[in-house]
């Protein structure tokens, strides 16, 4: 009946249910940050294979245009100069990931336990500030930015069937850095994808950033290889980086 005041056995049975549906919630969300956290260790792992397959590309590279000269010496220079824009992006990042994890680290060394990595704050105070995105949130969608101009202006320019697929994984909005969010309103990239998100699911988007240059400087050195690769290594890969790739970097989009 309206109006009616709640016996305290109905009370009792209201309270009861918020309780359980708090509580289903929070199953939940820790299923979530589970998800998260093993995709997470998944990038970490496929990264470090990568990258290590990319070193003795590059040093293919190297020997070749010490050897050979000829085209390896153009080769060579691209390769290097992709390798610094690369590593200098990829470091930004991973300091960016040491920052926000310093103090999960501390009873967390391996970052394993992933349920508690619920909280955001960290990353927020790095790219964000009262008045939207601070200095620091701002010179990283700037280094995003260079990064993709600068690869699609050395490499793209020579191979531009590369260039959609490089501005895509780098994809940082419009002309203003926004985007269309799911309510259909503008939204700042960098706020849509990283402000007030669980630790746990920045680390996972950031990774997969990290991933998407390594897959990128794959690209570069496999094409400028190109036959030679094929014929002397006698393992084709493209598979394994086709896993790497997405069409519009997904996880951190």
């Amino acid at each position: 009946m309206a109006g009616a005041k709640e016996t305290p056995r109905q009370k009792l049975i209201s309270l009861m249910y918020l309780v359980f549906i708090t509580m289903l919630a929070l199953n939940v969300s820790k299923e979530v940050l589970d998800g998260f956290g093993q995709m997470f260790k998944k990038i970490q792992s496929a990264n470090v294979r990568l990258d290590q397959s990319n070193d003795v590309y590059y040093t293919k590279i190297s020997t070749n245009a010490s050897e050979k000269e000829g085209k390896w010496l153009g080769h060579d220079r691209t390769a290097k100069q992709i390798k610094l824009e690369s590593e200098e992006f990829y470091d930004k990042i991973q300091e960016i990931k040491d920052k926000i994890t310093e103090a999960q680290r501390v009873e967390d060394p391996e970052l394993e336990n992933f349920r508690v990595m619920d909280k955001g704050e960290a990353l927020d105070l790095i790219l964000f500030n009262s008045n939207g995105e601070s200095e620091e949130g701002e010179a990283f969608v700037e280094m995003i930015m260079n990064y993709r101009g600068h690869v699609v202006q050395v490499f793209g320019s020579q191979y531009p069937q590369y260039i959609d697929l490089v501005e895509e994984r780098f994809y940082t909005g419009d002309f203003e850095h926004n985007i269309i969010n799911k309510d259909g309103s503008s939204q700042s990239w960098l706020d849509y994808q990283f402000g007030g998100m669980p630790l746990i699911t920045s680390l996972a988007k950031l990774t997969m950033m990290q991933s998407d240059i390594r897959a990128t400087e794959a690209d570069v050195l496999t094409t400028l290889l190109g036959k030679e690769l094929e014929l002397e290594s006698g393992v084709n890969e493209s598979n394994y980086i086709t896993l790497l790739k997405t069409e519009k970097g997904a996880y951190y989009q």
